[in-house]
Parts: structure tokens; C-alpha cells; sequence
């Protein structure tokens, strides 16, 4: 079983940028939620950005999410470890500030008294040990100004349908998979998640969710787009929150 004992080494490998990358236009699932994400940023910044703010992309990977926040402040900075994922990133946006380092080790942007209007992190707590995920929020903290805004996300509640499916059958596969080929899988309740955040100085202020069609496997070959009614419909219904797939938190500092 490939699984890093470190989340920091994740996604190190060579090529695993390009990979990552490209699977957000390859698999519709994928496709579709990072549309719904930066629908969700636009409302949230609205409300939340000041005019010309600064942005801080904590784990920005290949540069996704910093492509569509420059878009919505000229003051966005990436934050990441991985070689392999910045790779990707400088290429394709060579105009942004980009900070190599693992910033629970050595916090290089709060010794340079660095502070952030808005921090966000997308999938990335989820699949991080708990005592990194601790780590990060005790780091992020201090970066974030005193009536700033973080935006964390979740893809993969403990309740959601999608997920508790996926790992049913999955761990029934696993039953008959050899040792190298096992999977593991993950899930992060709510309860656990607000504990988190509360714990390092974060309050939950809003929260946003989506998927809560049991789709089994992010990288499903099936077109999800004939979903979103429902979804839409879904999204609008507070009640409705365990079940999805993907919810994403609008925090400040308590």
C-alpha cells in the first residue's frame, strides 16, 4: 500500500503535478465541483474581500485556485513544499509570488510579518495526519489579519453518501487485492473539523456544500452535469449538509 506516512510528501514524485493537474478538466466530477468552488469564492468575496485585498493560497499545489484568485485581487500569494507541483505552477503563472517552504517548520511569512486579508486551502486537511492538520491551523493563524477571512474546504465528509459508499465497496475490494494495491480512504467529520478549527482559534461563520448525489469516485467516467438540478436544489438546503460530498467552511478569528 503507496500511502505517505507524512502528508508532506504526498505529492512529491516526479510528474505527480502534471497528473494532479490535469484531472480537474479530465474527470468531470472534478470539473464540475471546481466551477461550483469559484462560484462560491466569487459570493464569498464579495462579502469578505476588501478592494485590492491580499489573498494567501496555503498548499496551492499546481496553481489551480491561484489562477482564479488573481482574478480577483492583484496581491495573491501560493504557499507550497512540493517541487513537482510548483513545477507546474511557475510555468503556468510565472506573474505570482510564489513561497516554497513548509511553513510549520520554518514560517518564513511570519518572520517577514506577513498577514493575509483571505487564506484559503482546498484539499488539503482532509487526507493530512491529524497532528499536521493541527500544525497548519496553529501556522495559518497568526498570517491571517484580525478580521480576516479563511476558507478551508472538506471533500470528504464522514456522513456524505458519496464517500461512505466508496469506502464500503472499496474495502471489500480490498479484501481481495494484494498488499501493494490496497487503498486507503478518508473521511473528517464535521464535529471533528469545527473542533479542529475552534482549537486554533477559528469560528465557523457560514458554510457552503455540494455532491450530495452518492457519486462513489471523484475520477467517476460518468457525466455528472446531468446532476446539477439537483445539486442546485441540494446546495440551497442547510439540512442537507452531512450528506454532500464537498463543504467548504468561510471561518475568521475567534
Amino acid at each position: 500500500m503507496n500511502v505517505a506516512s507524512d502528508y508532506r510528501d504526498s505529492h512529491t514524485a516526479v510528474g505527480k503535478g502534471k497528473v494532479y493537474h490535469s484531472s480537474f478538466s479530465q474527470y468531470s466530477w472534478r470539473r464540475i465541483m471546481w466551477e461550483w468552488e469559484q462560484r462560491t469564492l466569487v459570493e464569498i468575496f464579495e462579502e469578505k474581500l476588501p478592494k485590492d485585498g491580499t489573498i494567501m493560497d496555503f498548499a496551492c499545489g499546481t496553481g489551480r485556485i491561484l489562477n482564479f484568485l488573481q482574478t480577483q485581487s492583484p496581491n495573491v500569494t501560493g504557499v507550497d513544499i512540493s517541487d513537482s507541483m510548483l513545477e507546474v505552477t511557475r510555468k503556468n503563472l510565472p506573474n505570482i509570488e510564489i513561497v516554497q517552504a513548509d511553513l510549520t517548520r520554518d514560517n518564513v511569512l511570519k518572520e517577514a510579518n506577513r498577514q493575509f486579508d483571505v487564506i484559503t486551502s482546498f484539499r488539503f486537511f482532509l487526507k493530512a495526519q491529524n497532528e499536521l492538520r493541527i500544525e497548519v491551523l496553529d501556522t495559518l493563524h497568526p498570517l491571517l489579519k484580525e478580521h480576516g477571512t479563511f476558507v478551508v474546504n472538506n471533500h470528504g465528509p464522514a456522513m456524505s453518501l458519496g464517500v461512505l459508499l466508496e469506502i464500503f465497496y472499496g474495502r471489500l475490494k480490498n479484501l481481495i487485492r494484494t498488499p501493494e494495491k490496497k487503498v486507503t480512504f478518508y473521511r473528517m467529520s464535521h464535529k471533528h473539523f469545527k473542533k479542529l478549527l475552534n482549537n486554533a482559534g477559528f469560528e465557523i461563520e457560514t458554510t457552503y456544500h455540494r455532491s450530495v448525489f452518492p457519486i462513489m469516485n471523484e475520477k467517476t467516467p460518468r457525466d455528472v452535469s446531468k446532476f446539477e438540478k439537483f445539486e442546485n436544489w441540494c446546495s440551497t438546503k442547510k439540512f442537507l449538509r452531512p450528506l454532500a460530498r464537498n463543504v467548504v467552511y468561510v471561518c475568521k478569528k475567534k
